[in-house]
């Protein structure tokens, strides 16, 4: 592994987009079913049982993010592991009122604004237990870091998947035609609930090496950053995504000095906007498995890394990663490979070093 500065120079070469002998890595290790990476949510993966709070004890959780950790030491990365709260669970969903399922392999949440005269109770997230969990599960990693690695922000959702599931899909989509008016106000206060957790858990998160991070990414960034997601972006049409999303997108881009989106390739064509967005410093795209080759999604991209820096996350096999070498530039790009196992992950850090 790389020294310490080596590692932090790739990052802000990263973020500069300036040239590089090759792109930043970082591994995401363990199952694509998240809530599997960790023995301690065996008890709440159980078909349809309501998970509250109070069965969530993060000092249970240590052991799996100790375990974790060491591992990414065996990778040879560059990226610095990064521990946030269990990313399996909707915590989001959780704070503004929605009911939390377990399933065998994940959990699932029910809908919950039935009525729009409701909105407003769901704004209060700081009175919701989910909200006092999740901070108490921050202090909790901090803690057990004590230095050696930085905690940062799991997945959160975006506005569009929060509103989404607060009303439920197919119903927040005929929402957009009937009530446009309470679909902006739920948007913005899905957007506000989102920015106050992050201002919250700012309070508690001590800088990395001058820095910060951004969780499941692994990402390190020189300032304090966000990360979020429209993975319900999808559903809408150009014309409607600018209409309901631009600007919730753009309030967050501009949180905080580096931002990221979560994008999968079925919201492609919602690329220009947000290409458009001063303030979005990076944009992440998956490789969905049973989505788009690599070879298909390259012209988008290339695109993306003409203006923007690209975080590219994916089971990415040794032909994806040789082509990824291949055509697109180094400047700018970081690979968020997932792999089963830290000897799989230094077989693929090889490949990208030109082994």
């Amino acid at each position: 592994m790389e020294d310490l500065q080596t590692r932090l120079d790739r990052h802000y070469r990263f973020w500069r987009m300036e040239e590089t002998d090759r792109p930043v890595v970082s591994f995401s290790l363990g199952s694509y079913f998240f809530a599997q990476r960790f023995e301690a949510a065996a008890p709440l993966l159980v078909h349809n049982k309501e998970i509250l709070p109070e069965m969530i004890n993060p000092k249970d959780f240590l052991a799996d993010y100790e375990r974790q950790y060491q591992e990414s030491l065996e990778t040879g990365q560059d990226a610095f592991w990064v521990a946030e709260p269990f990313a399996a669970l909707p915590w989001m969903e959780g704070m503004l009122g929605c009911k939390i399922y377990g399933a065998e392999e994940s959990f699932w949440v029910e809908a919950t604004l039935k009525d729009w005269d409701d909105l407003d109770k769901i704004a209060r997230i700081e009175e919701n237990p989910w909200f006092k969990k999740y901070l108490e599960f921050i202090e909790v990693l901090v803690e057990h870091s004590n230095g050696r690695f930085p905690v940062g922000q799991p997945i959160l959702r975006g506005p569009s998947d929060m509103a989404g599931t607060l009303r439920g899909q197919s119903q927040f989509i005929m929402d957009l035609y009937d009530r446009p008016d309470q679909v902006k106000k739920l948007l913005a206060v899905a957007t506000s609930a989102f920015l106050k957790v992050i201002q919250a858990q700012k309070k508690i998160i001590p800088e990395f090496h001058g820095g910060t991070s951004m969780g499941f990414y692994h990402v390190w960034t020189p300032g304090q950053c966000i990360w979020y997601q429209e993975d319900l972006s999808a559903l809408f049409s150009p014309s409607l995504y600018r209409e309901f999303l631009l600007e919730p997108d753009t309030i967050l881009s501009n949180a905080y000095p580096y931002s990221a989106i979560h994008l999968h390739p079925a919201s492609f064509f919602i690329l220009d906007d947000l290409l458009s967005i001063d303030g979005l410093k990076a944009i992440e795209v998956n490789l969905d498995v049973g989505g788009p080759s690599m070879e298909e999604m390259l012209p988008y991209l290339q695109k993306i890394l003409r203006k923007k820096p690209l975080i590219l996350w994916g089971a990415l096999t040794e032909e994806d990663i040789r082509l990824v070498l291949q055509e697109l530039p180094s400047r700018g790009l970081f690979l968020v490979l997932v792999a089963p196992t830290a000897k799989e992950a230094k077989h693929l850090m090889s490949i990208v070093k030109g082994g």
